[in-house]
């Protein structure tokens, strides 16, 4: 599967369908890697608007949840590996479990 992933500006509104062809894009093989893609541009003076692939679909605010640090007064680093897990914590909370059925995991 195919993650791509869309950036723009910083103070970017969020990607309406028809205007994903003004905005640079990336594609990723796993969610992992789009999300460790996704940190540094949003410390950077750009921002991630949009992750989409595999039946997922994650806005601007999604994607800045997933990233957050639960732990922001440690010194622990994140890992791309516990922004994917928060990511997919979140969507079982939001939507529940939409993987293929292939692949689905049991929400905690």
């Amino acid at each position: 599967m195919t993650f791509r992933v869309y950036s723009g500006p910083r103070g970017s509104q969020s990607i309406a369908p028809l205007e994903k062809d003004r905005h640079l894009l990336k594609e990723f093989s796993t969610l992992d890697e789009a999300m460790s893609w996704a940190r540094p541009i949003n410390n950077g003076g750009r921002v991630t608007l949009l992750i989409e692939g595999d039946g997922t679909r994650l806005t601007k605010q999604q994607i800045v949840t997933a990233l957050k640090n639960p732990d922001s007064g440690s010194r622990r680093r994140n890992t791309p590996h516990s922004a994917a897990t928060r990511f997919s914590r979140l969507r079982c909370l939001t939507l529940g479990p939409v993987r293929p059925l292939h692949a689905r995991r049991q929400c905690r």
